[in-house]
């Protein structure tokens, strides 16, 4: 069954998407990027998010092992 997230869920998902995207850009994570100017964080979150799709192109198998574990363990919760 889906349903749509709540406000929080929402914010706690895309604070994580965030830190993903973080993780491909060196010497930024959730602090430093809070501090940047609106410009450096617009060009700090593409870079993060370009080269996340990248990672993802060339992991797509590891990719979609990781979505298949997360959705079982979420249907054994459901239950």
């Amino acid at each position: 069954m889906h349903r749509l997230l709540s406000f929080d869920e929402a914010r706690q998902c895309g604070r994580a998407f965030q830190r993903v995207k973080l993780s491909f850009v060196p010497g930024v994570d959730l602090a430093a990027y809070d501090a940047l100017s609106p410009e450096a964080k617009a060009a700090a979150n593409l870079t993060g998010y370009q080269r996340y799709v990248g990672w993802s192109e060339l992991n797509a198998a590891k990719l979609d092992l990781l979505r298949d574990r997360v959705r079982a363990v979420r249907a054994l919760a459901a239950d």
